[in-house]
């Protein structure tokens, strides 16, 4: 009798637990070593990522294809069997103890700059397995909630980069107080 846990919902459909055979102990030791690479190196674990290293390996794509691992989705659930302690999102998985947020992978897959474009949120939207349309709802959501600011229509900024000169910061204080 299979648990709750086991049970998948897609798109409005219950799907019941496949019947999936078990892996070598090498291969999920080699999985588990790579997410806790992941993590120990970003804080978190693309889903897609790691799910790549196998599946262009036509020795593990086979291996997973004949156990029952047969999409993205097979694969998280996988992951999350190998560490229980992971949690997150459908393409993106964090310890549970864990600080970070969607803002912080987009902002760690870009990498640090001056000035970021809504294109750059896209992209690194896409590169980490988003939707379009999912990826621009978190756009929206960062500028809704003042994590990220427009400069103008095309360029943002994090508070955090803004530095303003001291000699500026005196300027602008002359101007006020004469």
């Amino acid at each position: 009798q299979a648990s709750w846990n086991n049970f998948r919902i897609r798109g409005g459909n219950v799907y019941l637990p496949l019947k999936k055979k078990d892996l070598s102990k090498d291969l999920l030791l080699d999985i588990k070593s790579i997410i806790q690479e992941c993590l120990s190196k970003k804080g978190y674990v693309l889903i897609q990522e790691v799910y790549d290293r196998y599946r262009y390996n036509a020795d593990f794509a086979k291996r997973f294809n004949e156990a029952g691992y047969h999409d993205l989705s097979d694969f998280r659930s996988l992951l999350i069997k190998l560490e229980p302690n992971l949690t997150g999102h459908t393409r993106i998985l964090f310890h549970k103890d864990s600080t970070f947020d969607m803002f912080d992978v987009f902002i760690k897959e870009m990498g640090p700059k001056e000035w970021y474009q809504r294109k750059d949120f896209l992209d690194t939207g896409e590169k980490i397995g988003l939707a379009l349309v999912t990826s621009n709802m978190y756009f929206n959501n960062f500028l809704k909630d003042k994590r990220i600011f427009p400069l103008n229509e095309d360029f943002f900024f994090i508070d955090q980069k803004i530095q303003v000169p001291e000699k500026v910061l005196e300027t602008v204080d002359f101007f006020i107080n004469d």
